[in-house]
C-alpha cells in the first residue's frame, strides 16, 4: 500500500490541504474523470459605449471666415481642433512663450502659455453640453478682455435648455443674442467660470464670468464694411484668414506691453504659424482684393 507523502504544516493548513489534492488526483484512477474543459472566450469586440451627452447641431464644424471678429480685437487665433499635431503644437507655443525674445504683449504671452492645458478643458466643457466643433477661435483686445468663439447650428431653445443643465448658467435674451450667466458657487458646486453668448452667425462665445454683457456689445456690431474700390480695413479677423494653414494660426496687432526684444515695434502687425515643429513668422498667401480692383 502507497503511503500518502507528509507535507510541513503552515498557517491555517492551507499547503496541506492543497498538496493532499493534488496528490489524490494524481494517484487516482486511470478512469477518472478529466476536468472539464475551459470556456471559451468571446473575443467579439463590444459596441463603443454611447456618448455621455448627445450632440446640439452638427458636429465637426469651422469658420469660414474670421471678419465678424470685432474691429479693435488685438489677438485673433484660430485653433484646429481636428488637427493631429494639435497637442504638439500647444506645447511648442508655450514654449516659445516662455522664452526671452518672442516679442509679444507680455499679458497675451501668459495667455497663450496655458492653452495647453486650457484648450482640451475647454473642449470637454463643450462636450458636456453636446457641443462638438473642429475649431476654437480665440479673440483677445488691449484691455485684456477675450472670448472663445465655435460655429454651433443647434437649435437656439435645444441650445438654451443644453447650456442651463450641463452649465447650470441663467440664461436671458436680448436683440442682440442670449447671455448665460453662472450663478453664485454654494457649498457643493463651484461657481461656472464662464459666461456664455450666443450670437449671430452661428456662433457661441465663452467670456470669463462677468463679461457677458460687455462681450455681447461688442461682438453684437457689424463688421467693417467696404465700399467700391475700397479695401477692407485689415483687422485682426481679416489677416488670420489669409495665412497659410496650420494647427494654430495667431495674428497680433498693436504690441503695447510688449516684452523686450528686437525687430518689433508697437503698431506692427505679425502672423505666427504654430505646428508641431514650433513658431514660425508668417505672411500672408494673398491679400484680400478690394470691391472694384481690376486686378
Amino acid at each position: 500500500m502507497t503511503q500518502a507523502p507528509t507535507f510541513p504544516r503552515s498557517r491555517g493548513n492551507r499547503l496541506p490541504v492543497l498538496g493532499m489534492t493534488v496528490w489524490l488526483w494524481a494517484c487516482g484512477p486511470s478512469g477518472a474523470t478529466a476536468p472539464p474543459e475551459p470556456t471559451p472566450v468571446d473575443t467579439t469586440p463590444s459596441e463603443p459605449a454611447p456618448p455621455s451627452q448627445a450632440l446640439c447641431g452638427e458636429p465637426g464644424l469651422g469658420f469660414e471666415e474670421h471678419a465678424w471678429a470685432p474691429a479693435d480685437a488685438s489677438a485673433v487665433a484660430s485653433i484646429r481642433l481636428d488637427d493631429p499635431e494639435l497637442s504638439a503644437s500647444l506645447s511648442a507655443l508655450g514654449e516659445f512663450t516662455r522664452g526671452t525674445d518672442h516679442g509679444l504683449p507680455i499679458p497675451l504671452a501668459l495667455s497663450l502659455g496655458q492653452w495647453s492645458w486650457q484648450v482640451p478643458l475647454l473642449v470637454a466643457t463643450l462636450h458636456d453640453a453636446g457641443f462638438e466643433p473642429a475649431e476654437l477661435t480665440f479673440v483677445a483686445s488691449d484691455d485684456a478682455a477675450h472670448a472663445w468663439v465655435v460655429r454651433s447650428t443647434c437649435d437656439l431653445d435645444e441650445a438654451i435648455e443644453r447650456m442651463e443643465d450641463a452649465w447650470g448658467v441663467q440664461t436671458r435674451r436680448s436683440v442682440d443674442g442670449v447671455v448665460g450667466t453662472a450663478p453664485p458657487p454654494t457649498d457643493d458646486t463651484p461657481a461656472f467660470p464662464y459666461d456664455v453668448l450666443l450670437l449671430p452667425g452661428d456662433r457661441l462665445a465663452l467670456v470669463p464670468a462677468g463679461r457677458g454683457l460687455s462681450a455681447l456689445a461688442r461682438f453684437g456690431r457689424p463688421a467693417p464694411t467696404r465700399g467700391l474700390g475700397v479695401t477692407a480695413p485689415q483687422t485682426a479677423g481679416r489677416r488670420v484668414d489669409v495665412l497659410p494653414p496650420a494647427p494654430v494660426r495667431l495674428v497680433v496687432l498693436g504690441l503695447s506691453l510688449v516684452a523686450p526684444t528686437e525687430g518689433h515695434t508697437p503698431g506692427d502687425a505679425r502672423g505666427l504659424r504654430v505646428d508641431a515643429q514650433g513658431v514660425t513668422e508668417a505672411t500672408p498667401s494673398s491679400e484680400p482684393a478690394s470691391v472694384g480692383d481690376p486686378s
